[in-house]
């Protein structure tokens, strides 16, 4: 810090803000502050602008406020002493005290940074806020690597250098932009290291998926907090402040649009605001609203400060210049402070918030699409699709009533029909009658029934014959599955003996042998160990792995090391003898096996460490599509499998016991009236379900599309009940369906309980992920054939379901033959209307 210099300049800074007619007051607070560097500036231990400011942190007790004035004072003073920059002119900030790590950055790491800036120059693509955005990034990753030890390209040769630098905790971890950017700037220098370091390095970069977050929109009763703050005549917001708030709600306009609004902008005669916005370079043209231009004229008139500049909002106090767009996100704090809303640290509170209003409030009035995409002036209309989510009210009417399912007073039986359906019919009621009824009972004698009226149709009654040949295990039958079978019988039997005094008696079990399976070794042996681990190593940290991948990995890893011992190296032979189709698979079940190593190869090409060719299977065309055929529940069954839900016995009135009783009659019903994916319900936390609008946010979800699913009146009551209940077990939990220990319950827990409920009473075969498909085939078939909301209904299903693409609800077309046949009569350009682009509007997930 040169004193003598800024001795000299300090006077004419002084003089700019007295003829730029800053305010008194304003102008001696820099007086002051000037002071105090030429007072306290000159001591031995401080050298720069910085240096000082520490200084005065350290020896002064000044408030958090205070701190960020003397900093913004303190900035303006250097960049005009050292640059000649007078601030006030420019409206930039000084980037005083600013972390920039490449000036913290090794000369070999800034060579290549300084390589992409001048090879991104010349290209001329992408602008200097690209570049500079691109380069933050890079820098901040190289300075973390740094840190470590390492200062050259060349020493990054181990991936865990790399991947610490992504892990949790650090700031980088998760984005999905960090990683892009780094690799653009690794990808563009790698012709000018020919030893490969570059190549060799961005192979150990993560790729975290691009996730698709909700919006924190305004909430109904905060959209009516807001208006009457806006109207409120005897409120402290300014005229600006008003004029702001009720262009921004009123409108949507963005804020960068808003603080660049002109007089020549506005069309008294025709009622319009039209201008070319800042973002898109897009003329558009809004119709102005009374309560628009009111609010416009009141700050004109009584409070604009008079000056010469055609801008319509204009600072407060001296110099009388164009507001920034920081001045007008402090207009719309004040209109939330006065509003009481939003107030926590981290809430939105900003102009967006406005414009997601006004985008929500036109969709839900049935707004044709397009029209409210060039109100917004949008120059796709593909950007409209995070607006949906927020109209809640369409999303509810995707949600099925449960209503016929609250109060089930019994369960209903399909009959049996072989000879033996008196005495089996009597078995039943007096299991049921003595508490000992469940789904393995149900399940042996559905399965017995139907062997006696398969192989036995003419016999009349019960004989040893029959008993002994269904008591032999059934083909692929597992030691489990034959035990429990046998075990109902065996109780049948003992049950008329004891009441009939029958002579037929149970046949010796049978010796099945227990399945054996071949066990997975714990660390990879094969060839390719080292390249799967870093492969595992890059999908963990990027949070692209599973149980599943493991599992497929890991027994690819067997397959080449049992059948190949001696390889140096993994071959295509591996491959393709291990992804080759297995008797017992279908395309679908051999897809999921072979993912991984596709992945793998696609991994291991793309970074140039193996050149095979990985195994595409055909999705399409005859004996190539996998339509799994869904289950179509009838009402029945339904009413039977929630009779079985309601009542669960229980043996004591533990913790465990207690959870699941209330658990389960709320869980199932979700996953039918929502259509929620079993993995989003069950990974709920409480700050996910919002009961008092009848709102769940989905935050874990398949693809990271997070969506909101409304629910139905019905759904919701039975929440707040179930909430209730379960709040005075565990008062403090996390998870909205939590076990014992506040934890998510497990996959295997819904599947064994759904199991254990649904057989119970019913008997057709079905899967709990079946009620999805219910819930979906349900809303499509309660669309009517001929109607302009066709597209609309879907559009919403879409976003109710959180697919990712039209041809995933499509899907499900196959199971609704009434619209089926209607879908084949529509025009393509039907779904364009909505989605011009399905590449823009949806993102794609491998």
């Amino acid at each position: 810090m040169d004193l003598i210099k800024f001795k000299e300049r300090y006077p004419i800074f002084i003089s700019r803000m007295k003829e730029l007619g800053y305010h008194g007051g304003y102008i001696e607070k820099y007086e002051r502050m000037v002071r105090l560097i030429l007072c306290e500036g000159g001591e031995e231990s401080i050298s720069t602008y910085e240096q000082f400011y520490q200084h005065m942190v350290n020896n002064h007790k000044y408030s958090e406020c205070t701190c960020y004035e003397y900093r913004n004072q303190i900035g303006r003073l250097k960049v005009f002493v050292e640059d000649g920059v007078f601030l006030g002119d420019t409206g930039k900030w000084s980037g005083f005290l600013q972390y920039k790590s490449y000036n913290h950055l090794s000369l070999d790491f800034k060579c290549l940074i300084d390589s992409y800036i001048d090879i991104e120059r010349k290209r001329g693509k992408r602008s200097e806020s690209s570049i500079a955005y691109i380069i933050s990034h890079t820098s901040s990753f190289f300075y973390c690597i740094q840190q470590s030890g390492v200062i050259t390209l060349a020493g990054i040769k181990n991936v865990q250098t790399v991947l610490q630098a992504f892990e949790k905790g650090q700031k980088r971890h998760g984005s999905y932009n960090v990683p892009k950017s780094i690799s653009t700037v690794l990808q563009t220098c790698m012709h000018l290291y020919p030893n490969g370091e570059c190549r060799r390095i961005w192979g150990m970069i993560p790729e975290f998926p691009r996730r698709t977050r909700l919006y924190d929109n305004l909430q109904p009763d905060e959209n009516e907090k807001v208006a009457h703050a806006l109207d409120e005549d005897g409120s402290n917001l300014t005229y600006r402040s008003k004029a702001i708030g009720k262009l921004a709600y009123y409108t949507g306009m963005r804020r960068i649009d808003i603080a660049n609004l002109r007089f020549e902008n506005i069309n008294l005669e025709k009622d319009e605001i039209r201008l070319i916005q800042q973002k898109t370079g897009l003329e558009v043209c809004i119709p102005l609203r009374s309560v628009v231009g009111n609010a416009i004229y009141d700050y004109i008139v009584n409070e604009r400060p008079k000056c010469d500049s055609d801008y319509i909002f204009i600072r407060a106090y001296s110099p009388f210049i164009k507001l920034s767009s920081a001045g007008v996100s402090n207009d719309l704090a004040s209109i939330f402070k006065q509003a009481g809303i939003r107030q926590q640290k981290g809430r939105k509170k900003g102009v967006h918030l406005f414009r997601h209003a006004f985008a929500s409030d036109l969709i839900a009035k049935d707004t044709p699409i397009n029209v409210v995409s060039k109100l917004l002036g949008h120059s796709s209309i593909s950007s409209l699709n995070p607006y949906l989510d927020a109209d809640t009210e369409h999303l509810r009417e995707c949600a099925l009533s449960i209503a016929r399912f609250t109060k089930i007073s019994n369960a209903f039986m399909e009959p049996f029909y072989g000879s033996n359906k008196a005495i089996i019919q009597q078995f039943v009621d007096h299991c049921i009658k003595h508490g000992i009824w469940c789904s393995d009972y149900n399940r042996a004698l559905r399965s017995f029934d139907n062997y006696c009226v398969t192989f036995y149709p003419d016999a009349s009654s019960l004989s040893q014959d029959i008993l002994n040949q269904w008591c032999k295990p059934f083909a692929d039958e597992s030691r489990k599955a034959y035990l429990k079978r046998t075990s109902v019988i065996s109780n049948f039997v003992s049950y008329l003996s004891s009441t009939y005094a029958t002579i037929v008696v149970m046949p010796k079990s049978d010796n099945v042998e227990k399945c054996k399976r071949s066990s997975l070794m714990k660390i990879f042996t094969s060839t390719g160990a080292e390249l799967f681990k870093q492969f595992v190593c890059h999908r963990k940290t990027s949070g692209c792995w599973s149980d599943v991948y493991e599992i497929n990995l890991r027994s690819f890893d067997l397959h080449c090391s049992t059948l190949y011992p001696e390889a140096t190296a993994l071959t295509q032979e591996m491959v393709d003898t291990w992804c080759s189709k297995r008797q017992s698979e279908n395309q679908y079940s051999r897809g999921k096996r072979i993912a991984v190593v596709n992945s793998f190869l696609k991994y291991a090409y793309n970074r140039g460490l193996l050149n095979l060719e990985w195994n595409s299977i055909p999705t399409s065309g005859p004996g190539n599509k996998v339509i799994k055929e869904p289950h179509v529940f009838t009402d029945i069954e339904l009413q039977n499998f929630f009779f079985a839900c309601d009542n669960i016995q229980i043996s004591h009135n533990g913790l465990i016991q207690s959870l699941m009783k209330l658990t389960i009659p709320v869980f199932f019903r979700l996953l039918f009236s929502s259509g929620m994916r079993t993995n989003e319900v069950r990974n709920l936390n409480v700050e996910d379900v919002d009961l008092k609008h009848g709102v769940i946010n989905i935050h874990y979800t398949k693809g990271y599309i997070e969506h909101r699913v409304a629910l139905h009146t019905t759904m919701k009551e039975r929440l707040v009940e179930y909430n209730t209940a379960i709040n005075k077990l565990m008062p403090d939990r996390k998870c909205f369906f939590p076990n014992y220990c506040d934890k998510y319950y497990s996959l295997t827990w819904m599947e064994y309980n759904f199991e254990k409920l649904w057989y119970k009473y019913n008997h057709s075969r079905t899967t709990v992920y079946h009620l999805r498909h219910h819930y979906a085939t349900t809303n499509i078939n309660s669309w009517p054939s001929h109607t302009d909301k066709f597209n609309r209904n879907l559009l919403y299903l879409i976003k109710s379901m959180g697919h990712s693409t039209v041809e995933t609800t499509m899907y499900y077309y196959n199971f609704t033959p009434k619209l089926a046949e209607i879908l084949k009569k529509k025009k393509k350009k039907t779904f364009n209307e909505i989605i011009p682009n399905r590449k823009q509007y949806f993102i794609d997930y491998e």
